[in-house]
């Protein structure tokens, strides 16, 4: 299917060495709200163990398992844990949900399959994306479940050697190769400060204040930021789909100030990247860094 084209951008992995503390505290703080929101408890262990990986495509493998654990389960608790496994740390999503079929644990990684269970929405894209990332990583997945009790989830990331000081703002933007960025939102103060931000690394900018602007542009963009609340209930999905059909594709980022777990998942399910305002420098950098590798 043409779509599925658009589920997993062409970007290359990027292996660094980080500790787990680093990925697991920001979800921690991201599904947490979500979970209590739902009446459960999400316990995420922290740890400092080094391992080596790709930081953006392990936080969203485990992303979309506590999303899908979050989504069945429609009471009790899901942890997010980790222990030694050989050379590797395996980090675990447990969940209190209805568990899974010996006959569904097959079909549940196919793309657009979902559980006929309460609670279950979406596309059913979630792990079919999990197990493409994990694969790229080289990172084996697996799963145990036992029906009316619930299931885990797991991936095993291997374990480093610490390294003196995770890399430096300096060091990352020294990556990011210069591109062309539309930019569409609509506030003025918010367009101008990330246009100027990217102009600062060196990137072509035009800024957009509505979609058509967006989609008007002198020359054909390698990345596209949108906002996700833009005006007259139009929202950055509803931009992304047009973006679609005039520049086939094209990397599209979309900003939210929402920590809603959903819209992170369908933006996700739909192709695009996603960042959460007040937009950090250094995340929008990795971004980018990852960017330009993928345009070398």
């Amino acid at each position: 299917m043409r779509r599925l084209a658009y589920l997993f951008p062409a970007f290359p992995v990027l292996h660094q060495t980080f500790t787990l503390g680093e990925v697991l505290g920001p979800l921690a703080a991201e599904f947490q709200a979500m979970a209590a929101d739902r009446g459960m408890h999400l316990s995420v262990v922290d740890s400092a163990a080094w391992v080596r990986s790709d930081p953006l495509l392990l936080r969203r493998v485990l992303q979309n398992f506590l999303s899908n654990a979050l989504r069945y389960s429609e009471r009790g608790r899901v942890l997010l844990g980790l222990r030694r496994h050989g050379a590797c740390v395996r980090l675990e999503v447990w969940d209190t949900g209805p568990g899974i079929a010996p006959e569904e644990r097959e079909r549940i990684f196919q793309a657009f399959h979902r559980l006929n269970h309460a609670g279950g929405q979406g596309l059913g894209l979630g792990l079919s994306i999990a197990q493409r990332m994990a694969a790229l990583l080289d990172h084996p997945l697996g799963l145990r479940s036992w029906p009316g009790r619930g299931s885990v989830f797991h991936l095993d990331v291997p374990r480093a050697q610490p390294v003196s000081a995770p890399p430096a703002a300096a060091e990352i933007a020294h990556g990011v190769a210069a591109g062309r960025a539309v930019v569409l939102d609509n506030e003025p103060a918010a367009r101008t400060a990330l246009a100027t931000v990217l102009q600062g690394w060196g990137w072509q900018v035009h800024v957009a204040a509505q979609p058509r602007q967006a989609l008007e542009t002198p020359w054909r963009p390698d990345l596209y930021v949108l906002d996700y609340h833009l005006d007259h209930g139009v929202t950055g999905l509803d931009v992304l789909r047009a973006v679609r059909r005039a520049h086939p594709g094209v990397q599209v980022l979309i900003l939210t100030a929402d920590r809603d777990g959903e819209l992170r998942q369908r933006i996700l399910d739909a192709g695009a990247m996603v960042l959460y305002k007040p937009l950090k420098p250094l995340a929008l950098q990795q971004v980018l860094q990852r960017l330009a590798t993928a345009m070398a």
